[in-house]
């Protein structure tokens, strides 16, 4: 078929395929001992073949395993892809697709993918599937935004509220937004254990965070840290390490 084509022209890809098409059948017609090939493969091959897929075949791309981090997010291209809360701090395996992300556990076979997501090509998105984030009434109550501002309210710190308030601003997730305010109600809870001085010096790192126009968790730990470092030595602080708490 090769030498037949080449002493031919055509001026269409069209064309040629027609042309090929012709040979084809020509050659698979031609007669010999038996039969023909086209003759076999409609007695043979033909009823067991099995129907083309309805949808198109998409090929994936396996990439390394990787942690999920606390945030139940995992980086993907650029990008950070939701995943159960139960995943947290174990492994999975992404696999990529032109139009998806899947993320396995526990091993590569389809019955192993917990997450599948719409592949996003912008960078330093958050992609979110809600039943990741599901809860109970009770646990979206004790752990919401609007609990920790209320706590924030109660302790009559305006600069405390400012602080709440603006992690819904920086953050991209709500998960984020509800850890970073844990942050602050955590090492509140340390500093009211430990007396009135160390908690008074906690809302003076309040105010001091304010003024610096600083919201993040570990500026206030290191803030509150050099703050109980400048106090008097008189004034027995009860300290405890901030770097402790998570």
């Amino acid at each position: 078929m090769v030498d037949v084509l080449s002493r031919e022209r055509f001026f269409s890809f069209e064309k040629l395929l027609n042309r090929i098409n012709k040979l084809l059948f020509m050659i698979n017609s031609r007669q010999f001992k038996g039969g023909s090939r086209w003759q076999r493969f409609v007695e043979l091959e033909k009823p067991v073949l099995k129907p083309s897929p309805t949808a198109p075949i998409s090929l994936g791309r396996w990439l390394l395993p990787k942690v999920v981090p606390n945030n139940g997010y995992v980086c993907i291209d650029k990008n950070w892809y939701s995943l159960p809360e139960k995943y947290i701090g174990k492994s999975v395996i992404p696999k990529l697709y032109a139009e998806a992300v899947e993320l396995y556990f526990d091993g590569r076979n389809q019955h192993f993918c917990v997450a599948t997501h719409t592949r996003c090509y912008l960078v330093g998105e958050y992609v979110t599937d809600p039943s990741h984030t599901k809860k109970t009434k009770r646990e979206r109550e004790a752990n919401s935004y609007q609990h920790y501002l209320t706590w924030a309210e109660q302790t009559e710190s305006s600069f405390l509220v400012v602080l709440i308030k603006a992690q819904l601003q920086v953050k991209k997730t709500d998960l984020a937004t509800r850890e970073a305010c844990k942050g602050y109600y955590d090492i509140y809870v340390k500093c009211k254990a430990d007396g009135e001085n160390t908690l008074r010096i906690y809302f003076n790192a309040c105010q001091e965070m304010c003024e610096f126009n600083k919201v993040s968790v570990s500026d206030f730990k290191r803030t509150l840290r050099l703050l109980k470092k400048s106090t008097q030595p008189d004034e027995k602080i009860i300290t405890r390490d901030i770097d402790s708490i998570t």
